[in-house]
């Protein structure tokens, strides 16, 4: 269960996208093949986030929302939702690094 989330704001179903994904890719270590270690430390990543960047994360990253859905529902700009996704997936990588995870 994730901690907080809320995206309430969400009201379509989505399936993930290569793009989504390759996103992604860039941030987690391909050699963490367990699930739950991963589940359990995404969990701890996203409880210390604000609002605001949980639920832009959670929105492009398990809800594959296109960027300009998720600043229409926020309030932002296309430019301002990019930015913080790309901030907080490098966020994700240094918190994956210090745990001794690197891409």
């Amino acid at each position: 269960m994730l901690v907080g989330l809320n995206a309430d704001c969400f009201t379509r179903e989505q399936t993930a996208t290569d793009e989504t994904l390759e996103e992604l890719e860039a941030c987690i270590p391909a050699a963490m093949e367990d699930s739950e270690q991963l589940a359990a430390l995404l969990n701890d990543f996203l409880a210390g986030l604000d609002e605001t960047n949980r639920v832009l994360f959670m929105g492009r990253y398990w809800y594959s929302y296109a960027i300009d859905d998720l600043a229409a529902q926020m309030g932002l700009t296309d430019k301002a939702v990019y930015m913080r996704l790309h901030k907080t997936r490098e966020k994700l990588r240094a918190y994956l690094a210090e745990r001794g995870y690197r891409v």
